[in-house]
């Protein structure tokens, strides 16, 4: 599947839950590392890192990641629509996320 289906799936997901969630990729606000995806959700910061199965992160965005979490977001790359939501609703509880969420 296209990293582009997966996050127009997750998105959909999100804005299910009533996040608000701002899409960056393809943008002129994209930037090197920078997340894909933007949201708030329960007054937490979310930024999701999308890849296809098998894609690895470059290490920018890792930096990227690691940088928006020690600030106190949420931050992740995922592969899988279907694991979106229930990696913030984990991290909303206090759990500790994986930096890559793997289906």
């Amino acid at each position: 599947m296209l990293e582009s289906a997966i996050r127009s799936s997750g998105v959909k997901k999100m804005r299910a839950e009533g996040w608000v969630v701002i899409v960056l990729h393809g943008t002129g606000f994209s930037g090197s590392g920078r997340a894909d995806t933007w949201a708030c959700c329960d007054g937490r910061a979310v930024a999701v890192e999308w890849k296809q199965p098998g894609k690895k992160a470059t290490p920018i965005q890792l930096h990227r990641i690691a940088e928006f979490r020690k600030a106190g977001g949420i931050s992740f790359l995922c592969d899988s629509a279907a694991l979106v939501v229930p990696t913030i609703d984990k991290a909303l509880m206090g759990f500790e996320i994986p930096v890559e969420v793997r289906g």
